[in-house]
């Protein structure tokens, strides 16, 4: 791979193989993802995905709706920890108040 000097941020892909391919990290620290590999693994811009490492590699695995509803769940019951009911209602009489 060839650098265009210290200050690029643009990146070169080179193929491998099937399921390799190099890339450029940017400076502010993101890995671009070919068109060609977010095909083969039936990813969309803004899908939310783990990443974790195996030994030298990292992997990239999609979040199922499931654990992503999951998730979301759970930020929504540690904000609302100790809010009572009277109080949602509270504030949804004072937004209709507003409207």
């Amino acid at each position: 791979m060839t650098n265009n000097g210290a200050n690029s941020i643009s990146w070169e892909i080179r193929k491998m193989t099937a399921k390799s391919i190099a890339v450029q990290i940017t400076r502010e620290g993101m890995i671009p993802l070919p068109v060609e590999l977010l095909e083969e693994l039936r990813l969309k811009p803004s899908q939310t995905v783990y990443l974790k490492t195996e030994k030298d590699a990292l992997v990239v695995q999609p979040v199922s709706r499931n654990e992503l509803a999951d998730r979301i769940l759970d930020l929504m019951r540690e904000s609302l920890q100790g809010v009572t009911w009277a109080e949602i209602e509270a504030g949804r009489a004072d937004h209709a108040d507003r409207s």
